[in-house]
Order: structure tokens, then sequence, then C-alpha cells
């Protein structure tokens, strides 16, 4: 009798959430034993391997059925344009893609950015979002990095980025004028996948999930 293969699991490498990720994964029950120079490690007693990712990289990754099950931000899903499906919200790496003008700008609504140049890292979020907000004459200009320093250096006129407190963009002078895009770490899969380690995945970390937002009081009172 042949055995099955291993189900596979995309984490990100790197980042602000290598280690939340790693941690849910280790509360979840994953030895995770990544031998040097190599981007996985197999969890024998789950029969899951687990591949570690640029977070950029996993939607694709997953959507082309390469990886199973991915764990990326919704903000690089719906960057990336795959049609990927969403099992479960982490709460975990909560951002929010902004809109960023610099404080001195008569800033007028979104139709202020008519003709207007604008820096970003999420360039299809950017024109999807804008333009839903009405906006029609504007120019993408992609950047890998930060995007700030762009509008002090006149290259831009506004940047949409990713901000979780906004001190970046103060220290900047620059302005958050509208909020395009909330996004947190999800757990998902391409369309209409099922099986075995999903149902593993989605039990173990809501589990820890839930109880992380319990706390347990005891009491010594009187009879």
């Amino acid at each position: 009798m042949n055995k099955m293969p291993p189900e596979r699991l995309a984490i990100p490498k790197k980042g602000r959430v290598f280690e939340p990720v790693q941690n849910l994964l280790r509360e979840s029950g994953f030895k995770l034993r990544a031998q040097e120079r190599l981007d996985f490690c197999l969890c024998a007693a789950l029969g899951i391997e687990v591949y570690y990712l640029p977070a950029h990289d996993i939607p694709l990754a997953v959507a082309s059925g390469a990886i199973g099950y991915g764990i990326t931000g919704m903000d690089l899903i719906e960057e990336s344009g795959a049609r990927l499906e969403q099992h479960m919200e982490l709460g975990l790496g909560r951002t929010r893609m902004v809109l960023a003008t610099p404080e001195e700008h008569p800033w007028r609504g979104p139709k202020s950015l008519e003709g207007k140049r604008i820096g970003t890292s999420f360039p299809h979020i950017t024109r999807k979002r804008l333009r839903k907000l009405g906006v029609r004459d504007f120019e993408t200009v992609s950047f890998a990095g930060s995007v700030e320093i762009q509008v002090r250096l006149g290259i831009v006129d506004a940047i949409v980025e990713i901000s979780e407190t906004g001190t970046t963009l103060r220290a900047n002078r620059l302005a958050t004028r509208a909020t395009l895009l909330e996004s947190e770490l999800v757990l998902c899969s391409a369309p209409g996948r099922r099986g075995p380690a999903l149902k593993l995945l989605v039990k173990r970390f809501g589990r820890v999930l839930r109880g992380r937002s319990h706390v347990l009081l005891k009491f010594n009172l009187p009879r």
C-alpha cells in the first residue's frame, strides 16, 4: 500500500510576521526544525511539510498547486491577482493600506489625485481602489521598498503604503487621507481544495486562537 505524500504548507520566511507565525505553529503542535540552508522541514507526526517562502510569493505558489496551503496577508493575495479561498483569519499581522499626501497638500477628497503620480509597492490594489473612489487620471510608480522618501524627493505626489501606527508617515510629514484596505494573515488554498490537512490546520489553529482570547481566574472563597 502506497503511503500518501505529505501535504505542503507555506509560511513567511522572514519579516515582522515571521515570529508570530512560528509561535502559532509551535503552539499548534508543529515541531519546526528546519535544516541549515534548507527552506523546508517535515512535521512527520502531522504529515505536513512546512516551506519557508517570501510572503509575496506564497499566493502564486498556492494557486499553482505546488503548495497545498499557505499563510500570507490578504493584501498580498489581492495584489497577486491569484484566485484563492481564504479558510480562516488568524488575527496576526494586522495592517492598513493607506493613501497619504504631504501635510501641506490642499486635500479636497480623492479628486485631488487627478493627474498626480502615486508611488506604491502595490500598484494593482492602488489602481483598483482609486478607480472605485472615482479617480481616473493618475499614474502609479512602483517601488520595491519604502516609498515615503519618494514624496520628499519630488518623484511622486502621493503614496499608497502599509501602515501599522502611522509613525513613519508622520516622521516624513505625510498625512493619511484614506484607508484603502485592511489586512491580516489568513490560511488560504486553491478554490475547492479540501482534505484531512485542512481540517487539522483549522482545528489546531482555532484552538490556539480561542485559547489566547480566554483567561482562567481562580478564587478562594468561603463556603
